[in-house]
């Protein structure tokens, strides 16, 4: 019988279907997906980032400080503008005096970056947060190539293959793990003062010293966080979101000291739940972070909307309000997250501008004590 020849085509291509399908099972993996462990073009990726990395040197009152910075992308009068430690570049936490309202021991370091090819560029501080060990970090002239980070750069994986980017030795390093999951770490050691803790990142890229401030990446060689510290048990890092959250703020804006962390209030993120992903946002005291509400503070949870649990002596929510739109920001869930910090971080009991307005499932609140910067 002959048989003919589209038919003998069809088998062909079942046939190799069949092997590659076979192939993929011994190894582990399915044709279709990228092994979060594969070298391939996670890594490519990665090597590539490697030109968005920086060695910082820092000085001021006689100390020098070194870690690494990412870049990020242009700011709004063409400068670039980078994320890093706060802890990098301005060492201890700025204070404010009780009785003269005056900031002590907040000066502005002299900043050197340098990338990998070995060229050197004077960098300023645009805004910082402490409580999340971030710095933004402004540099004008910058005469190196490197790829501008995008939302489709960004990701929120938890899991799976990691690179970890940063200064080691002052030459920029590459180095290989695996993401764990988020967990919450106390950062006392970054800013020195209370009980408080982060949502962070952890992995097992055996980090080193100089780091700090530099990359970390998933398996698709998306940028995944800031690396913040290291133990023996690998390297923890910022979440993307959050660190891009305090860029966003400082864009465009006068150095500042971001979140009124020093004006009264501060934002804080926890995890509800490491396995929902659900996030808790809280406007907190300054002098105790983790414990008290700022009178005109509150707590919620974000999910479709800000769902409020906790309110402040002065707050004008109430519990079980869902607020819709925080500022100019409309709430729509973990997606609206970075967009929702940055606004709260735009404003400060300090501000001089407009007052701070919630859309809630009562209609609108004004909390007149956080203002525009």
């Amino acid at each position: 019988m002959r048989v003919s020849s589209k038919k003998i085509i069809l088998r062909v291509v079942c046939l190799l279907a069949a092997l590659a399908f076979i192939a993929a099972a011994l190894c582990g993996c399915s044709p279709e997906d990228d092994d979060p462990g594969d070298d391939g073009a996670g890594r490519e990726k990665a090597e590539a980032f490697v030109s968005n990395v920086l060695t910082v040197t820092a000085t001021d009152s006689g100390t020098t400080r070194s870690g690494s910075s990412v870049i990020i992308r242009k700011g709004e009068n063409g400068e670039v503008l980078c994320l890093t430690n706060y802890h990098v570049v301005m060492g201890s936490a700025p204070v404010r005096d009780a009785e003269s309202g005056e900031i002590e021991n907040a000066v502005m370091p002299q900043i050197t970056v340098t990338n990998a090819d070995g060229d050197a560029f004077s960098a300023s501080v645009e805004g910082y947060l402490p409580y999340y060990d971030i710095a933004v970090l402004s540099v004008a002239g910058y005469g190196g190539s490197f790829t501008e980070v995008t939302e489709a750069d960004l990701s929120s994986a938890s899991d799976g293959a990691a690179y970890a980017i940063g200064s080691a030795s002052f030459s920029i390093t590459l180095l290989s793990g695996e993401t764990d999951d988020f967990t919450a770490v106390s950062v006392d050691r970054l800013i020195g003062s209370g009980e408080k803790s982060v949502p962070v990142i952890s992995a097992t890229c055996p980090t080193v010293e100089g780091m700090s401030g530099g990359a970390l990446l998933d398996s698709g060689g998306r940028l995944n966080g800031i690396l913040t510290y290291a133990d023996d048990g690998g390297c923890y890092a910022v979440p993307a979101e959050i660190a891009m959250a305090v860029l966003d703020a400082a864009d465009g804006g006068e150095t500042d000291i971001m979140g009124g962390s020093l004006g009264g209030y501060i934002v804080r993120l926890s995890r509800t739940s490491a396995d929902t992903g659900i996030y808790e946002i809280c406007v907190l005291d300054t002098d105790t972070y983790a414990t008290n509400l700022y009178p005109y503070g509150f707590v919620g949870t974000l999910t479709s909307g800000l769902s409020v649990t906790q309110t402040g002596s002065a707050c004008p929510l109430e519990v079980g309000d869902v607020v819709t739109a925080v500022g100019d920001v409309e709430v729509s869930g973990r997606a609206s997250l970075r967009a929702v910090l940055a606004e709260l971080l735009s404003y400060s009991s300090d501000g001089t501008g407009k007052a701070l307005t919630l859309q809630t499932s009562r209609g609108e609140e004004t909390i007149a004590d956080l203002r525009r910067k």
